[in-house]
């Protein structure tokens, strides 16, 4: 379930990425992406929070928390709820942010609900966050 909900969070950024392409144009960045980027953090900093942190701390609210204690790991309505809300977290401004985040949401609590361990959602999570930062590192490096 880590490697198909790993390939699933890609498939639904690229879809969210050509949908916000779409509606903004060819240099479409979510609100919280550029938050992120725009906050001149120390990429040590950058990578503890992104990577390590937000992973951890967003899978035990929203999985952990909102899905399993308040619903219950095998509801469809904790399922949708914790997804709404992980999607909405992370700022969506337009339609193509909705499909990323909360699609992501969505793909995570998936994952969860098949194996019912928060530990793998982290993993996903952190795998995910990973490698968007190295995808991130690696395109400024080659703007500038």
């Amino acid at each position: 379930w880590i490697g198909l909900g790993l390939v699933s969070l890609f498939a639904v950024q690229i879809i969210g990425k050509m949908i916000l392409v779409i509606e903004k144009g060819q240099q479409a960045d979510t609100v919280n992406q550029s938050a992120i980027l725009g906050v001149g953090m120390h990429p040590i900093l950058l990578v503890t929070l992104v990577g390590l942190v937000a992973p951890i701390v967003e899978e035990i609210v929203f999985r952990g928390l909102l899905y399993d204690k308040l619903f219950g790991p095998k509801s469809y309505i904790g399922l949708m709820f914790s997804s709404f809300m992980f999607g909405l977290i992370h700022v969506p401004t337009d339609f193509g942010s909705w499909v990323i985040y909360g699609g992501m949401g969505l793909i995570l609590g998936l994952v969860y609900r098949k194996t019912q361990k928060l530990e793998h959602v982290m993993l996903v999570h952190f795998l995910n966050n990973g490698i968007a930062l190295i995808l991130i590192a690696f395109a400024t490096k080659m703007i500038s």
